[in-house]
């Protein structure tokens, strides 16, 4: 964090738990959703990608109020999309990493709802 600020423990734990989400899903995305080769193929997987992207570009450098509830928002939107990218993911690719994805945004929302009261 820039400045060395010190942050709330809600919004700490908020990040990571974010940011482990994203790992999950970079994982999956990497190691299972690229070389698979199989049929049906799988749904595009770019609104997802670019919804992570845009929620890395809005973790705050500070508990401005403002910069959280963009957080909470950015993680909103790749949560719902991630939802939707399984409900039309083949149940052979519902497996690992990814199910670990909703979870993990989960918890950072209940972190993020406890600073924005």
């Amino acid at each position: 964090m820039k400045g060395g600020s010190e942050l709330p423990d809600d919004l700490v734990e908020a990040i990571a738990a974010f940011d482990a989400g994203n790992h999950a899903w970079g994982r999956f995305y990497l190691y299972i959703l690229r070389p698979y080769r199989g049929d049906p193929p799988p749904p595009d997987p770019t609104a997802v990608r670019a919804a992570f992207q845009d929620a890395v570009l809005t973790v705050p450098e500070s508990a401005d109020p403002e910069a959280i509830h963009e957080f909470t928002t950015a993680i909103r939107i790749a949560s719902a999309l991630v939802d939707a990218y399984v409900d039309v993911l083949p149940q052979s690719l519902r497996a690992g990493d990814l199910l670990s994805v909703p979870e993990a945004l989960a918890e950072a929302l209940a972190s993020l709802a406890v600073l924005e009261g």
